[in-house]
């Protein structure tokens, strides 16, 4: 399982993920120059989607390809049933009671995903038969796991379509969220824009975007980076159960709680806030 996000395998699918980032940005700055307006949100998660889905399967989730549109929409759906109250969770008789239909939603989104990876799945082992030689993506690294009889490990068919949605799951909504509270903060703190631009000039010139390969020479953007995910962290870490009553920020936390943790991420290492970007380490955007 090592091979599909190792450096090699990232590597390899670096002209995906530069092609579509490529496209936003010129969308993007199309629409500045003529003076509309951009539903943010909406771009990036277009824009997550069609990365994760080429990287998996060579195809874009938001274009006319059969089925990978379809694949958004359930993705959408399984993320807002995972953030919706569950009154169940809180009042212990509801528990078997599907108060809210919250479960045969979520049976539903299950159902409606499983069949639609069973197609593309299928659909590519017949392409894999015909063909001589394979494009290199996740989806194909998967199936060549699971067709290999010496693994010790054998890597089943609902094992790959589980991989494939925790994913899309956790790599869609959390990267384009992220990254719009990022853009948001920026935007509220523009000396802070400002240092970010000047070292990007600085660095990679004018002549041309930014590339992966640039990133450990910007340590500054880093910092911004760093700094936005401690401030905004996607999802909770932890998630645990207290074991007695305790108080947490004046707040009473009783026994038998459960607790989700969101773990702040500081920014790590001397590279990132050194005493060049002190700046930036005073800057507060609580």
């Amino acid at each position: 399982m090592s091979e599909l996000l190792n450096g090699k395998t990232l590597d390899l699918l670096l002209p995906v993920r530069q092609e579509k980032l490529n496209l936003f940005i010129k969308y993007i700055s199309q629409k500045a120059k003529e003076g509309n307006s951009v539903q943010l949100e909406g771009e990036l998660m277009k824009l997550t989607n069609n990365v994760i889905s080429r990287m998996f399967m060579s195809k874009r989730s938001s274009g006319e390809e059969e089925g990978l549109g379809e694949l958004t929409k359930i993705i959408t759906e399984s993320g807002k049933l995972t953030g919706t109250f569950n009154l169940s969770d809180y009042i212990w008789f509801f528990k078997n009671l599907d108060l809210q239909r919250l479960g045969m939603k979520s049976m539903n989104t299950h159902r409606r995903f499983d069949v639609l990876m069973e197609k593309i799945i299928t659909d590519l082992e017949e392409a894999r038969k015909q063909e001589t030689h394979e494009e290199k993506n996740l989806l194909n690294i998967l199936l060549d796991i699971s067709e290999d009889d010496s693994r010790e490990i054998k890597l089943t068919r609902e094992d790959i379509k589980a991989y494939i949605k925790d994913i899309f799951d956790a790599g869609t909504d959390t990267s384009a969220i992220t990254t719009e509270l990022a853009l948001a903060e920026l935007t509220n703190h523009p000396n802070i824009m400002k240092k970010a631009v000047e070292e990007i000039d600085q660095v990679v010139g004018k002549s041309r975007l930014v590339q992966e390969s640039d990133i450990p020479n910007l340590p500054y953007l880093q910092a911004i980076v760093m700094e936005s995910l401690r401030l905004h962290p996607a999802a909770p870490l932890i998630q645990g159960l207290s074991t007695q009553d305790c108080a947490i920020g004046g707040y009473h936390i009783p026994a038998n709680t459960t607790t989700l943790v969101w773990v702040e991420t500081p920014p790590t290492g001397k590279t990132h806030l050194n005493s060049g970007h002190k700046d930036l380490k005073k800057t507060s955007w609580m």
